[in-house]
């Protein structure tokens, strides 16, 4: 199976949707609607959805099967208030997640020697520009760009935003991701890729938490991406 990296060498940018539940449904949305690759949770109470999501043990099965009908990359959020267990990680590498997403300053040591699973680290604007520089030394293969306090959600793409891009860009040498935090409109495309970010990641504030809602967002971004 094409895994993310391979996906961000070749495209100029990727859309991954970030799920609102792990609902099979919505996965066969989203893949519907042209995403790139799809995110999963567990373990965390998610602002931008309002939906509590179970512990790894407890959201096993809806994984499993969002994970037998796709044939793009998986992605899971493994733990915000509770961290994941070195049980948990080495079981989710082996049912086939491609990669992992996590707050940088939540990701317990364990999780950078683990083989077979990209490493994402979301960064949140409190750390500083050195400690971002040198994350690609201690194996993180990406960032998510969650920048925007939760006061900023839903609101208009600023200008302040895109500079914060473009210097994750830059200074990471790193592979940035930007989460939809804003309400980010598929017109706003062409300026996202302006900056060198490699993917936006579309999550319940553009694409609704319905199925038909998530695959008309992923459809309408897809085809602003195709256009670049």
């Amino acid at each position: 199976m094409v895994k993310l990296l391979d996906i961000f060498e070749k495209k100029k940018l990727t859309l991954i949707v970030s799920l609102p539940d792990n609902d099979i449904e919505f996965a066969k949305a989203a893949i519907a609607g042209g995403a790139d690759a799809l995110k999963v949770h567990c373990n965390i109470q998610h602002k931008a959805s309002g939906v509590s999501f179970g512990s790894f043990a407890q959201e096993k099965a809806r994984f499993e099967q969002i994970l037998k009908i796709a044939k793009i990359p998986v992605g899971i959020v493994p733990g915000a208030q509770v961290k994941p267990t070195e049980a948990d990680m080495k079981e989710a590498v082996k049912m086939g997640f491609d990669f992992f997403d996590m707050n940088v300053d939540d990701i317990p040591a364990f999780m950078l020697g683990l083989k077979n699973i990209t490493k994402i680290a979301a960064v949140d604007g409190k750390q500083s520009m050195d400690k971002v520089v040198h994350l690609k030394a201690s194996h993180i293969d990406g960032l998510e760009a969650a920048i925007v306090p939760h006061l900023g959600y839903g609101q208009n793409l600023t200008v302040g935003d895109l500079q914060y891009y473009i210097s994750l860009a830059i200074s990471s040498a790193l592979p940035v991701i930007v989460p939809t935090q804003r309400r980010i409109e598929p017109d706003e495309i062409p300026i996202l890729a302006d900056t060198g970010v490699k993917s936006v990641m579309i999550g319940a504030i553009v694409t609704g938490k319905t199925a038909a809602s998530i695959e008309e967002a992923a459809k309408s971004f897809k085809e602003a991406i195709d256009q670049l």
